[in-house]
């Protein structure tokens, strides 16, 4: 299921870009950042910046553990379990060394749409978010027709107390062009019995109130096989 490409001569200014590119490293360091700094990226997007939605085309697979706090809690568990300044101290240092909490804590404020790969490989990692529709919702009274898409084996998804915490998430699949130019995606990826939709399309999803995709299915003209014309999303038609 792949949507149909457009060509757009004028830019989009509802539609920006934040790069992590070489001026971002030099000036705060390597890939991956810390995410309690994620956060305050985050943070400042929406409160300063006002933006309505954020989406992120990288994956959280692992959890942060750049802060330390792991080492704490072993001396925690370890030699320094019966002191109980050391105890005290723990306590207050998990409110402000659990990275990964302080991510998932913005982002849950906020309208936050994760990315996650689907892929042929049979590798999962991290969690999947809910499917966009079930397969069987492609059906018509109970007629299993066939129809064309992208079937995906295995995911590398964001760990589960950050997919819980955001808006949405769409897959970053790209379809490759023979001439190894990306020039669309697929705009559902079949993965198990349900349909994952791609990170542009949660986005938009998202920034129209988290509108429901209704899909129209086209019976099928040749042999078994289905299509579907388009999908709506609000007052938006996506043709396919």
């Amino acid at each position: 299921l792949v949507g149909s490409e457009m060509c757009i001569r004028d830019r989009d200014t509802r539609v920006v870009i934040l790069d992590i590119d070489e001026k971002s490293l030099s000036a705060e360091g390597r890939w991956p950042w810390s995410r309690n700094k994620v956060a305050l990226l985050v943070q400042q997007l929406f409160d300063r910046y006002k933006v309505r939605v954020v989406g992120f085309d990288v994956v959280f697979a692992e959890p942060d553990t750049s802060s330390g706090l792991a080492s704490l809690e072993v001396l925690g568990k370890g030699p320094l379990k019966d002191q109980p300044d050391f105890q005290t101290f723990l306590t207050g240092a998990r409110q402000t060394l659990d990275y990964d909490r302080l991510f998932a804590d913005e982002i849950a404020k906020h309208p936050v749409v994760l990315g996650f790969f689907l892929g042929g490989k049979t590798d999962k990692a991290g969690v999947l978010p809910r499917w966009t529709f079930e397969e069987k919702a492609l059906s018509d009274k109970g007629k299993n027709w066939e129809f064309m898409h992208n079937l995906a084996t295995g995911y590398s998804g964001n760990i589960e107390m950050l997919q819980q915490a955001a808006t949405a998430a769409g897959h970053l699949y790209p379809s490759l062009d023979f001439d190894g130019v990306t020039r669309r995606v697929p705009v559902f990826m079949k993965y198990g019995d349900g349909y994952y939709e791609a990170l542009s399309f949660a986005m938009a999803r998202t920034y129209l109130g988290n509108v429901p995709a209704r899909i129209q299915v086209r019976p099928p003209a040749v042999k078994n096989l289905a299509t579907i014309p388009w999908v709506d999303i609000g007052n938006v038609r996506i043709p396919m």
